[in-house]
């Protein structure tokens, strides 16, 4: 006796394998890493020539295509070609195991070579991997190159099977005996994604934690497998049917389980299959409801019985019996009837109609940002939302009746609709509607009372829609936004800051809670409507006629964002919006309206009123104007302009996320970047020239970055690797981080900072125009001021400082440095070690703090006819505490420094007997300075 128990939820297997899940697997996205790399190679077809042939290694090559395949492991037979490599292995003489095969090649025509697939083989299987992705076979493999010729003749006996004789047959099965898988992974970057275990007594298969169990009795090894084929062969009848599973020697089965990642049982089976019979007195429950007929059908307009799977069906229950429907994948149609009727929509907008009795409703999992229509009917009935992801449900009450009062509670994730004489409704999960595209309560034509409790910091969106009666609608707190839907035929009157809405002569609704945080949403009729906001952030929706609302205090948003809105022209100031609904031309009158949206596919004109707008093209090549205050524009799809009434040299700019915020004698405007072009009075600028011209912040990996900034004030961090910094206009914050990094500054006041630990190498810093300041950091580094008054500082390393023109600042700071002052009254200091210091044209003023550690500094260039001067940091010491000594010096080869004429002066600090200074030719100066404190004394006098 055969068992099947199915949860609900298995009919998303089915979905997933007709092809029409909505779900998101990452089996589905995976992107190959070298697969560009695999098609290359056999596009190019490699002729592949031995290279070198050894116990342990072979090579073969392409030299023209770059293509390279090497095969490693032991005790290859050395011999001398190809061909009598392939005659070894067809006579089995070859012996030697193999360990690894690599395929190496281009990545693509000309480009760089890579590995691209590697095979590594074990004792219990292969793996073979990719880039981020290794599929790996586990069993009982060929590992010589001997069983890999065995393989080739039992692949070649398989490919004419029909053709052997019982005997060779008998014959395959013994060969292939010898080897047996037990199963498989595929992974990718790490997580494995498909898996597949095989024992003798059960098979599993797991696709991201879903996983498949077949219990029974199975084959060990290959040649058992293709035994098994053969049996199973030999019990099919002429139609292709099994006669019976008993006749296959070896092979049972006597139960499966499907589970999902949370260990939930979507479908389980006990009991022995041997034939189609096997079913044919089964026992099938659905979320433990037993049913009596399983069908997979087609769009029906009359009754079938029970349970029903469908693929974008209309199906209809049984009258009078409780019906199981399953929409499945597609845009499905399940009517109950008078029973307790379970509908499960599936993937896909569904419409699902309960009927009387006591239904269950689930519209399953559709597809992100659909809409699925549910009508419970008369009864007590469950809704239920568990499986709602990021899409809308509406439920509508039409057909009862009396009135409704709903309860939905998104704080507390519950909802129930009491009907009155017609039963009550239980929603599930509300908070699954509610939090992306929304919930939507239907009301009857009497009076209904709807209390909508939403949370607190969120975004739920929650609606009703009246169908007449004297309604009322109660707003109990939360955050987030609560439509009042009306599309009848009479027009409406609305007030929220009386709390009254006047739908013709069908009723008038009564609204509490406007302003406890939550944003109303009036949405009018195609007939000519009067709405008047609050003192609140409100919103509207006007369809075709001649309305006219007020929005009265608060930020209010108009919306023209809806089906069937062709181009607008809304103009805040004066008031007036005009387009096509429907075909249908309409004129608005606006008042007190801040915010507005255009169509969502066609060109709008959307113009401010001078007191700070919100402006939000959606689709269609959009003109965006603020016309003053602080803006906010928004593009959208489509090719969208920004206008502004000043000249783009009066604008400032700065890169802020998502755009860019303008500057300008108009106030502050944040412009998106879906806007393409700005448009001033002296020209138009693509935004990506307006946003060249503001700073941004950009953050470089762990490899080799390329970062370039714009003519606005840039922060560029390069992370660690060998990065290239470009900081352009502006005054840039350019940080290298560790590496072999080059920073260049550009124009403005920059700052460039080199490493900060001692994995930082080698920078070289340019620091362009502009006064900037420069910190090499760590390693040896080479760091160049060019023009203006820079501030250098070498850092922990032997560094290279260059101040370029300008009066700069510069120290060596550690270690032994060489600094160049260049042009300018330069400050200078070489820092702790023996440093070598030029101060090139202009005043120059050589530091040393005065303690033994900041060593003894080589000046080349001392000039005091220029102005140089020595400053000693020691504001104790007397100018009688010092003394100048002269002589030559001369490299260990015999070559003088400087002048071979002119002697050295050395300064001494008698205290300590350290030369302080030793100056290049100083012999010939007339005056050596001296500053001490503020005062200066000629050692020489």
């Amino acid at each position: 006796m055969i068992t099947l128990n199915l949860n609900s939820d298995f009919s998303y297997i089915l979905e997933f394998l007709a092809g029409s899940y909505t779900g998101e697997l990452a089996l589905q996205s995976v992107t190959f890493d070298h697969e560009s790399a695999v098609n290359h190679m056999d596009n190019v077809s490699p002729d592949f020539q031995l290279v070198s042939l050894a116990s342990n290694e072979i090579i073969i090559a392409d030299a023209a295509t770059g293509h390279r395949m090497t095969m490693t492991g032991t005790g290859i037979d050395p011999v001398s070609s190809i061909e009598d490599l392939a005659n070894a292995i067809e006579g089995g003489l070859a012996s030697g195991a193999f360990s690894q095969i690599i395929l190496e090649g281009p990545a693509y025509a000309g480009g760089p070579n890579i590995t691209f697939a590697t095979l590594t083989a074990g004792t219990d299987g292969y793996t073979i991997a990719s880039g981020n992705q290794s599929l790996t076979f586990f069993g009982d493999l060929p590992t010589t190159m001997s069983d890999f010729s065995d393989i080739l003749s039992i692949d070649a006996r398989l490919g004419t099977l029909d053709t052997l004789s019982n005997a060779e047959r008998a014959q395959l099965i013994t060969d292939l005996s010898s080897f047996a898988g037990t199963g498989f992974e595929f992974a990718d970057d790490g997580d494995v994604l498909l898996s597949s275990h095989i024992t003798d007594t059960s098979i599993t298969l797991n696709v991201e934690g879903y996983i498949l169990t077949i219990n029974g009795t199975f084959p060990t090894d290959y040649g058992e497998v293709l035994e098994a084929v053969l049996d199973i062969e030999d019990a099919t009848d002429i139609n292709g049917y099994f006669t019976s599973l008993a006749n296959v020697p070896g092979l049972a089965l006597n139960g499966m389980s499907f589970t999902d990642p949370d260990g939930t049982v979507l479908m389980s089976l006990t009991g022995n299959i041997e034939d189609e019979s096997s079913f044919d007195n089964a026992t099938v429950t659905v979320d433990g409801v037993e049913v009596s007929h399983i069908e997979i059908g087609n769009d029906d307009e009359y009754p079938f019985q029970n349970w029903i799977g469908a693929f974008g069906d209309e199906l209809y229950a049984a009258p009078g019996q409780d019906t199981h429907l399953f929409g499945l994948g597609g845009n499905d149609i399940l009517n109950g009837d008078s029973g307790n009727d379970y509908l499960f929509g599936g993937s896909g907008n569904d419409n699902l109609n309960g009927g009387d009795g006591d239904d269950y409703l689930n519209p399953g999992r559709n597809i992100p940002e659909g809409w699925d229509s549910l009508n419970t009917g008369a009864g007590n009935d469950t809704v239920d939302l568990a499986d709602i992801y990021r899409s809308g449900i509406g439920l509508s009450h039409y057909n009862l009746n009396s009135g409704i009062t709903a309860d939905i509670n998104s704080a507390a994730n519950t909802g129930t609709i009491d009907k009155g004489p017609n039963g009550t409704t239980t929603i599930l999960d509300v908070g699954n509607a509610v939090d992306w595209w929304g919930l939507s309560i239907g009301g009857t034509q009497y009076d209904d009372v709807v209390n909508f409790t939403l949370r607190a910091d969120s975004n739920d969106w929650v609606s009703f829609d009246s169908s007449g009666g004297n309604n009322t609608i109660n707003v109990l707190g939360g955050d987030g936004i609560v439509r009042l839907g009306y599309y009848g035929n009479e027009a409406i009157n609305a007030n929220l800051t009386t709390g009254s809405i006047q739908h013709g002569s069908t009723g008038t609704d009564t609204i509490t809670g406007v302003g406890l945080g939550v944003t109303i949403e009036v949405s009018g009729t195609i007939l000519t409507d009067t709405i008047i906001g609050s003192a609140y952030d409100d919103r509207f929706i006007l369809q075709a006629g001649s309305d006219t609302v007020d929005g009265r205090d608060g930020n209010d948003l108009i919306r023209y964002d809806r089906s069937g809105v062709t181009a607008v022209n809304v103009n805040l100031e004066t008031g007036t919006a005009t387009g096509n609904w429907n075909g249908t031309f309409f004129s608005h009158t606006l008042f007190n309206i801040e915010s507005a949206r255009g169509s969502r596919n066609d060109g709008d004109t959307l113009i401010g009123n001078g007191l700070g707008n919100r402006l939000d093209g959606r689709g269609g090549n959009d003109v965006l104007t603020g016309a003053g205050g602080d803006d906010t524009l928004i593009g959208g799809d489509g090719y969208d302009t920004a206008m502004f009434s000043v000249n783009s040299d009066s604008i400032s700019v700065n890169v802020v996320d998502d755009g860019v915020e303008v500057t300008s004698t108009e106030g502050v405007d944040f412009i998106d970047s879906t806007v393409e072009v700005l448009h001033f009075n002296d020209g138009i600028f693509a935004f990506s020239e307006i946003e060249a011209l503001g700073g941004s912040e950009q953050t470089g990996t762990a490899g080799a970055d390329t970062l370039a900034g714009g003519s606005g004030d840039d922060t560029l961090n390069g992370g660690d690797g060998n990065d290239v910094l470009r900081g352009a206009g502006g005054n840039d914050l350019i940080q290298g981080g560790d590496g072999v990094d080059t920073l260049v500054g550009g124009d403005g006041d920059d700052t460039l900072l080199g490493g900060t630990s001692e994995d930082d190498l080698r920078d070289v810093i340019y620091a362009g125009a502009g006064n900037d300041r420069i910190d090499g950091g760590y390693g040896n580094d080479e760091l160049r001021g060019d023009a203006g008054n820079d501030t250098i500082a070498g850092g922990f390393g032997a560094d290279t400082v260059i101040g370029g023109t300008g009066n700069d600042t510069l120290t060596g700071s550690a270690f032994a440095d060489q600094i160049f002052g260049g042009d300018g009254d330069d400050f200078v200091n070489g820092g702790f070690g023996h440093d070598l210091l030029n101060g090139g044209a202009g005043a120059d003023r050589f530091y040393h703090i005065g303690i033994f550690d900041h060593g003894s500094d080589w000046i080349q260039d001392y000039d005091a006819a220029e102005g140089d001067i020595l400053h000693f940091g020691n504001g104790s010491a007397t100018v009688g505490q010092f003394q100048v000594n002269t002589t030559h010096t001369a490299t260990a080869a015999g070559e003088r420094s400087g002048d071979d004429n002119v002697e050295e002066a050395f300064v001494i600090y008698r205290p300590t007997g350290q030369i302080m200074w030793a100056l290049v030719d100083g012999g010939g100066q007339s005056s050596i300075n001296l500053q001490i404190g503020g005062d200066v004394f000629d050692l020489l006098a």
